[in-house]
């Protein structure tokens, strides 16, 4: 009979060494390491989590204690609009500007920033400024599911600073 080639013979193992043990290291390393991705995923969308799942809100709350982060209100600003606008003069250099953003999403969100640009005739910006939710005395820090928050800001426009009389305004919502 002729002997079988070289690598079509069983590896020569020790009696000690068992295939099944190594196996079983490999899945429960694999399963520590979906374990810890899974873990990081929960930690950079905690904000989500936490909106979508209210139950879990004082857990992760618990947890960011230790970790040194802190679960906020949602930030989706494709969600929010300007639903409504006015901008009146007050007096000879004082203004009055008078909004309200509507959320169109399933969640509640955090209120957003507000960036005034006032413009000449020729639509031109000549003066801007934004202002936080904390600037317009919000006493909320998110707008409900379906809901709206209004605000008003008071504006005072040096005309010598301006060098132009504002005409017209342009508003734009950001999360800084």
């Amino acid at each position: 009979l002729a002997e079988p080639v070289s690598f079509m013979r069983a590896p020569d193992r020790p009696s000690s060494a068992q295939p099944g043990g190594r196996h079983a290291l490999w899945w429960g390393l694999g399963g520590l390491l979906v374990l810890g991705l899974m873990l990081q995923g929960l930690y950079h969308e905690r904000d989500q989590v936490a909106v979508m799942f209210p139950e879990l809100k004082p857990v992760l709350q618990s947890a960011c204690d230790v970790l040194d982060c802190r679960v906020s209100s949602f930030l989706r600003i494709e969600d929010l609009a300007i639903d409504s606008a006015t901008f009146k003069q007050m007096g000879q250099d004082s203004f009055e500007l008078h909004f309200a953003v509507k959320n169109k999403g399933r969640f509640a969100l955090a209120l957003p920033a507000i960036e005034l640009t006032l413009t000449d005739l020729s639509d031109q910006p000549v003066l801007r400024r934004a202002f936080t939710p904390t600037e317009m005395g919000a006493a909320v820090a998110s707008v409900a599911a379906a809901g709206e928050w209004s605000a008003t800001a008071y504006v005072r426009v040096r005309s010598e600073a301006a060098g132009v009389r504002p005409q017209g305004y342009r508003l734009l919502i950001f999360y800084p």
